[in-house]
């Protein structure tokens, strides 16, 4: 049987945004776990590529969601 979730990734502001003890807790097992079980994509290290995907997909999608890009309102981006 393989392993579950193998190459989890979320991005910076989804872990900003935990909560939730257990989630949290489960979270940080990941990331101390050798090898690291989790990667979480920082936006200081996207490339200008990168950069400029996240930003045309996010300004399809922050209607749907309680991100408003022009009151860069972060605590709701993730």
């Amino acid at each position: 049987m393989g392993i579950p979730f193998s190459n989890l990734a979320i991005p910076e502001a989804v872990y900003a945004e935990l909560v939730l003890i257990p989630i949290k807790s489960f979270i940080q097992a990941k990331l101390v776990a050798i090898p690291s079980q989790i990667i979480i994509h920082k936006d200081s290290e996207l490339t200008r590529i990168e950069q400029m995907l996240r930003d045309s997909i996010e300004a399809k999608i922050y209607t749907f969601t309680r991100y408003e890009p022009q009151l860069n309102n972060h605590e709701d981006r993730g």
